[in-house]
């Protein structure tokens, strides 16, 4: 989801012009490509992770799938 939205954002932003609202769009496609890397990176959540504390990322899932096959 986080890598859809990073183009989304990106095709929006040649719509919109200089000023506040494309910084404010930039943080967010930068805040999304950053969530996509550190999600597609296959490691479990360390504990203080809060929920998703001894989880497997989506990265690590993938992998155990490609495994699988």
């Amino acid at each position: 989801m986080s890598l859809l939205l990073v183009f989304l954002f990106i095709s929006l932003i040649q719509l919109v012009s200089h000023g506040d609202f494309r910084t404010f769009i930039n943080g967010i496609i930068i805040f999304n490509l950053i969530t996509f890397l550190l999600t597609a990176m296959p490691f479990t959540y360390p504990r203080w992770f809060g929920s998703l504390g001894g989880h497997p990322s989506d990265g690590l899932q993938l992998l155990r799938l490609l495994r699988e096959t």
